[in-house]
């Protein structure tokens, strides 16, 4: 697999790769450096984070060049770095790596940071989609500095979360009322938009139509009970009627 490498950069520097084969050069010089690091463990702590939880993305994104950045190792390459810290002998790392919801967390704190800071600069331009709202593949695409065409899939917390959702939402406001300067990605956003819309109004629509049958048999149901009720009362105001003229001809069949 390592002798891939030569011929790989050959055809970078000559020809060009396309995404596959630049997947792959990245996954053997990633490779190749890990093994290199894990056999020289006086200097590993070079390649760590500040903490000394984890290797740094950031130093191994840089040392492997290609243009590779450090999402592309925690999106395609995490499963192969993780491997490599589990092999380090015991006392190398320091503690525990952070969980998933520290993670999310940072994420979360960066980007609304990004945002709020980008907020403060008159002449930064948003990326702006055919409806004319801020194109959040576009936004996050900034953040991560890759070209937005890279983003496959946007972060939960895009969704669920209500301080993103205030801020970006705060965004489409100043875009609607030209408080800030846009560039239009219209050509590149329309598809991902459409799709994305389509699928939202889907999920949208079959969750109105549950509301709305779930509505309809409650609405049903207290029918139901209000009609046997109002049943119930009539049998007793039909047998109070009948009582005096079942007494009267009691009495009448005595004498």
């Amino acid at each position: 697999m390592m002798n891939d490498i030569p011929e790989l950069i050959r055809k970078y520097d000559n020809e060009g790769l396309g995404k596959q084969e630049l997947g792959k050069l990245r996954r053997l010089l990633l490779e190749d450096l890990l093994n290199n690091i894990v056999n020289d463990l006086d200097n590993i702590k070079q390649w760590l984070d500040k903490k000394e939880t984890k290797f740094d993305t950031s130093k191994l994104a840089s040392a492997i060049g290609y243009d590779t950045k450090p999402h592309n190792i925690r999106q395609s390459f995490k499963g192969l770095v993780k491997q490599y810290e589990g092999n380090l002998p015991e006392g190398v790392l320091k503690g525990s790596a952070k969980t998933n919801t520290e993670i999310r967390d940072e994420n979360i704190a960066e980007f609304a940071a990004f945002l709020t800071e980008r907020l403060g600069e008159p002449d930064y331009e948003w990326p702006k989609n055919l409806k004319g709202f801020l194109y959040r593949k576009g936004i996050w695409a900034y953040f991560l500095d890759v070209s937005p065409d890279e983003v496959k899939s946007l972060p939960s917390f895009f969704n669920n979360d209500s301080s993103i959702e205030d801020l970006l939402s705060s965004i489409d406001i100043k875009i609607a009322k030209g408080e800030v300067k846009t560039l239009n990605y219209e050509r590149e956003s329309a598809l991902d938009e459409m799709s994305e819309t389509m699928g939202s109004y889907a999920l949208s629509s079959l969750r109105q139509k549950l509301k709305a049958k779930t509505e309809e048999v409650i609405m049903l149901r207290e029918e139901l009970e209000s009609t046997k009720l109002e049943l119930e009362q009539f049998k007793q105001k039909e047998r109070a009627r009948l009582s005096p003229g079942k007494n009267a001809f009691k009495l009448g069949g005595i004498h």
